[in-house]
């Protein structure tokens, strides 16, 4: 639904993406405190308004994990297009309808499953033109929410490789390290990627980003779901309730 021709690629402040928040909405289970986020940015002098899906777990606890995944993308294209020329949808099925996926089902699992620590779900708006969405966020949390303890990122978690599974992530911290998966290899990376995602706004914090990786269709027409690794989506999707869970 969310890679659908009606949503017109998701850009930052377009049709397309209040008509995903609106499918998110839609998709979280009930149960949690939801909310939708307003806000406005500016780039090349032009105001973008945008709004972002949350969704808070309250388990009563004065600490809470941040779960996010960017649900906006390119639109028909433009400046950070990798189709040249190609005024069409880039439809963003890895980057990042898999990270969106994720955070619905795990949203909908911790409804009915208990976790130790608070659990706020975001769907991040304005990434793609300089992760705006997570800065708000940061600027604005509010005291309902709790201390933030930590903060988990999916970004492209699709296209595990079927043949050497893997996750990839990288963290600013050393802290809990993460357990292993009888599924697929979880590789550390430096934290380059932690310091330049949507994690970068809560670095004084443990955060941890995902992936499986980027791909030849990042970033173009061809990012698709037909080319999504739906197995390694439901290992993932095992692996970060337990994660979640503790």
């Amino acid at each position: 639904a969310l890679c659908g021709k009606t949503l017109q690629g998701r850009a930052s402040g377009s049709l397309g993406e209040s008509l995903a928040n609106r499918y998110v909405w839609e998709q979280l289970d009930k149960g949690s405190k939801k909310e939708k986020l307003s806000y406005r940015f500016t780039v090349q002098g032009k105001t973008v308004n945008s709004e972002m899906v949350t969704a808070f777990i309250d388990r009563k606890s004065s600490n809470t994990i941040l779960v996010g995944a960017h649900i906006d993308h390119l639109g028909l294209g433009g400046e950070l297009s990798k189709s040249p020329g190609k005024n069409e949808v880039h439809p963003g099925a890895d980057d990042n309808a898999s990270g969106v996926a994720m955070l619905i089902e795990l949203h909908d699992y911790f409804i009915e499953h208990n976790s130790t620590y608070n659990l706020l779900f975001v769907a991040y708006t304005g990434h793609e033109l300089g992760l705006h969405g997570s800065e708000h966020l940061s600027k604005h949390w509010k005291k309902r929410w709790k201390e933030l303890y930590q903060v988990y990122n999916f970004d492209m978690i699709g296209r595990m490789d079927t043949l050497q599974p893997k996750l990839i992530y990288s963290s600013n911290s050393d802290k809990n390290p993460l357990h292993p998966s009888k599924s697929f290899q979880l590789k550390k990376e430096d934290s380059q990627r932690c310091e330049t995602l949507d994690t970068k706004h809560f670095l004084s914090v443990p955060c941890y980003t995902f992936t499986t990786g980027t791909h030849l269709d990042y970033h173009k027409i061809s990012d698709l779901p037909e080319y999504l690794n739906y197995q390694g989506l439901y290992e993932q999707f095992l692996f970060f309730r337990e994660l979640l869970a503790r």
